[in-house]
């Protein structure tokens, strides 16, 4: 059903000093990333230093568009790496991240996330994750308009027909993709991959429950709503499984292997019904 990885939780809003004396409060969803693991005091700091060089950057380079120069510096200046190959977890974890310099899209995502979080609103910009199938990149919005950054091409800007043709995005019938993401609803996608490695690691009982929040925090999240029907499948959940499988197939009836997954599911529905033969 396709592999999103990443993030969870909250916590307090402290309020932290950039360089130029300016003093800015983190927002709820920086505190949601920074508290997936690992010290949150440590990866505030580190935050608070990788802010800190954006924010003059944006000074010194005014007539750049924001997204252009926050890559500059997070992956040219700072030399943030990106993971394709290594599934660990902490690849995914804004902490982590931040402490390695090195993370998937998700964990680059989460990063940029933070960043406009804590300077968008003095510096004149936006940040929104954006989703397509099995990936999550940015869209930075200022002044001079919206610029895609991938983040595994160290913030190259590109098109949308570019992620249309790369991640087969449905033309149609699924909502969730190349949109801005509420804060929720990038929350969900990494409760949802929260649920991958709990699934992976055969902690289905728990993956259900990680699945069944994201799938609750962002309805048209039709990924969650497959794998939370596989798992509650596995588990022999059959009625509450074809309820998710078709919550999915509203969201998007084009997602890969859905229908075979709701085909099986029916045969075995219809075999209970059935009952044992009688002599």
């Amino acid at each position: 059903m396709g592999t999103h990885r990443v993030c969870r939780a909250l916590s307090v809003l402290p309020l932290v000093v950039l360089a130029g004396g300016c003093r800015r409060t983190s927002g709820p969803l920086t505190e949601a990333l920074l508290a997936t693991g690992g010290s949150a005091d440590q990866a505030r700091a580190a935050l608070d230093g990788v802010a800190g060089r954006v924010a003059a950057a944006l000074r010194s380079r005014p007539g750049l568009p924001a997204g252009q120069v926050i890559a500059e510096v997070v992956f040219g200046e700072l030399g943030f790496s990106r993971e394709v190959d290594d599934p660990d977890p902490r690849f995914m974890r804004l902490p982590s991240v931040l402490a390695d310099r090195r993370g998937s899209c998700y964990g680059l995502a989460a990063l940029f996330v933070a960043l406009g979080e804590r300077l968008g609103p003095a510096d004149g910009f936006s940040v929104a994750g954006v989703l397509v199938p099995g990936h999550l990149f940015v869209r930075v919005t200022d002044r001079t308009g919206a610029r895609n950054v991938e983040l595994l091409r160290k913030g190259e800007a590109m098109p949308e027909a570019w992620y249309r043709q790369r991640y087969r995005v449905p033309p149609q019938d699924a909502p969730a993709y190349l949109r801005p993401l509420a804060a929720r609803e990038l929350l969900a996608v990494f409760e949802y991959n929260v649920g991958n490695d709990l699934r992976t690691r055969g902690r289905l009982a728990e993956a259900a429950t990680a699945y069944a929040s994201a799938a609750r925090a962002f309805p048209d999240f039709a990924e969650a709503h497959a794998s939370l029907g596989l798992v509650r499948h596995l588990l022999g959940a059959l009625p509450e499984a074809l309820r998710a499988y078709q919550a999915a197939h509203t969201a998007n009836p084009h997602l890969p292997g859905l229908e075979r997954n709701i085909a099986v599911l029916r045969q075995e529905l219809d075999g209970h019904d059935s009952g044992p033969s009688r002599p």
